[in-house]
């Protein structure tokens, strides 16, 4: 079995501050979150979107999640430029309707058109959450798990376990309650009073704020 908690290793002089609002956004996503998100009757477009990685394992359940659906969606995969070719040939045998995506450095711009995002419980869930994108995490990374329990409590959003522990099943299950518009518009409006994409800003702020601390003797 895993150890899944996460371990902090620090010096006394160390100080942890962890928020959210941390977060540095790059500016597409933070242009996007300020342009309005509609939210259609109908799920057509699904992304799958879970960072730089060998994923290959969830990449296939994925593909043959979607074959066990009840309606075709578009379904894009954004698979990185690592072993690209070798795994987009592999998903094709799977589900030769899957539209793959060697890579890209403007997610915004896929994050936009979708409907629903499938993304890793790492920085993929905040980039979907920022541009209000209705989503679910797949745990790709083994503390990824205590990361994805820690955001549903913020902001509801559900994550299935790790890759490797999940079934096909429990992906097109879960891809199936998100056909309900209900569900994805209360996603969206959580993610619209809870997500802020000032990260740097705020970063650059308590930065500043502890020098003026230490210059003044505190």
């Amino acid at each position: 079995m895993q150890n899944r908690k996460n371990k902090i290793i620090k010096s006394n002089k160390t100080k942890f501050v962890s928020s959210y609002n941390f977060f540095p956004y790059r500016q597409d996503l933070i242009n996007i979150s300020k342009k309005k998100k509609t939210i259609s009757p109908n799920l057509k477009k699904i992304l799958v979107i879970l960072g730089g990685g060998k994923y290959d394992v969830a990449f296939y359940k994925i593909a043959k999640a979607v074959k066990k659906l009840s309606f075709n969606p578009q379904v894009d995969m954004i698979l990185g430029y690592s072993n690209y070719r070798r795994l987009r040939n592999s998903l094709k045998k799977i589900n030769s309707k899957l539209n793959l995506i060697a890579g890209t450095d403007k997610v915004s711009k896929y994050l936009k058109n979708t409907d629903l995002a499938i993304v890793s419980g790492g920085y993929t869930k905040l980039e979907a959450a920022a541009s209000k994108t209705p989503l679910f995490a797949i745990c790709t990374q083994w503390h990824q798990i205590e990361l994805s329990k820690s955001f549903k409590s913020f902001t509801g959003a559900p994550y299935l376990g790790h890759m490797t522990e999940i079934s096909i099943n429990d992906i097109s299950r879960l891809i199936e309650k998100f056909k309900s518009s209900k569900l994805r518009k209360k996603l969206k409006t959580s993610f619209e009073k809870k997500i802020k994409t000032e990260g740097v800003k705020n970063i650059y702020n308590f930065i500043q704020n502890e020098f003026q601390k230490i210059s003044h003797g505190k």
